[in-house]
């Protein structure tokens, strides 16, 4: 899971569909980043910080959850 992310829409006050509206992309998709299961490309990860207020170095840092 991406503690990082998760813990910036709970401070801000935003659900994951409502991030999802803002981004124009799937509440899957966004779900899907939140939970660590993908990686957003540079673009999506520099809007997603814009929107929940915090750099990116802070949102995506390496999750450590085992991947080669």
């Amino acid at each position: 899971m991406n503690m990082g992310l998760k813990i910036a829409l709970i401070e801000r006050g935003l659900r994951q569909i409502e991030l999802s509206h803002l981004l124009g992309c799937d509440p899957a998709k966004v779900s899907k980043i939140v939970n660590g299961w993908i990686e957003p490309d540079e673009d999506l990860k520099r809007e997603i910080a814009r929107f929940v207020g915090r750099p990116v170095e802070k949102l995506f840092e390496d999750q450590g959850c085992g991947r080669s």
